[in-house]
């Protein structure tokens, strides 16, 4: 048992924020703070019980995310932080993957914004059953983020301030990384899902360089097929909302 790797996935947090009732003033203090209080005591006993090696997010942290302006954004990401020990019990603080060539600063809206390029992995994931036993001593496990609507829209909707915005707080909205003996491959498919030549103009590169029809496991926010084309042979590969497949 103790050689298994432990992955905890959690969908759709969706911390709730201004934007899910409508609320401002001391309402929506009093509804964030006790929303946040519940939250909090059922992800700490979760992780505590389970102890997993990692915690994989699966889209909409927050759900006024990618409506939010820059001040209440950094507010609501320090929530997260709170209610989800991201200080306390994760044993990476910073992003493990990040776009190997992330703007600095946010666009305008009529800027290009490098979507789907490539991304670059800042730390290891601790693979070997030891290290991993040691970490979950210590109540930590690695944290790993997929990119929802709720935090950068959808398709020809998407805000790319907000997408820029994401990865530069959670990480690269592709990537692909070892968890035990499996691939685990990370998808943007809101992007994907747009016909915007400057949203999509990487989608194809991405795609054949992430998705391989081998040993892996593919997570999307949101529904999406392609086709992989591997010399004569072409491969399909079903995307599917929320859904992790071991091949």
């Amino acid at each position: 048992m103790r050689e298994r790797y432990r992955i905890a996935i959690i969908s759709d947090p969706q911390l709730t924020d201004w934007f899910s009732y409508h609320q401002s003033g001391p309402l929506l203090k009093l509804v964030e703070t006790y929303t946040d209080l519940y939250m909090k005591r059922s992800f700490h006993r979760l992780h505590k019980s389970l102890q997993p090696d990692a915690v994989l997010f699966l889209g909409d942290l927050i759900d006024g995310g990618k409506d939010s302006n820059k001040a209440v954004f950094d507010k609501n990401t320090r929530r997260f932080e709170r209610v989800f020990g991201t200080r306390s019990s994760a044993w990476n603080r910073a992003p493990i993957f990040m776009d190997a060539e992330d703007p600095a600063v946010i666009p305008t809206d009529g800027a290009q914004v490098n979507i789907t390029g490539r991304y670059e992995q800042r730390l290891n994931m601790l693979l070997d059953a030891n290290s991993r036993e040691l970490v979950r001593g210590y109540g930590r496990s690695a944290r790993l983020y997929v990119a929802g609507n709720h935090d950068v829209g959808f398709g020809n909707t998407l805000v790319r301030s907000s997408m820029v915005r994401y990865k530069q707080t959670f990480g690269s909205v592709n990537y692909e990384v070892s968890v035990g003996n499996h691939s685990l491959v990370v998808l943007d498919t809101l992007a994907l899902s747009s016909d915007m030549p400057d949203i999509g103009k990487n989608r194809n590169g991405s795609l054949h360089n992430l998705v391989k029809v081998t040993l892996v496991s593919r997570v999307t926010h949101e529904p999406y097929q392609i086709v992989l084309n591997k010399g004569s042979q072409t491969h399909w590969a079903v995307l599917l909302l929320r859904f992790c497949e071991y091949k």
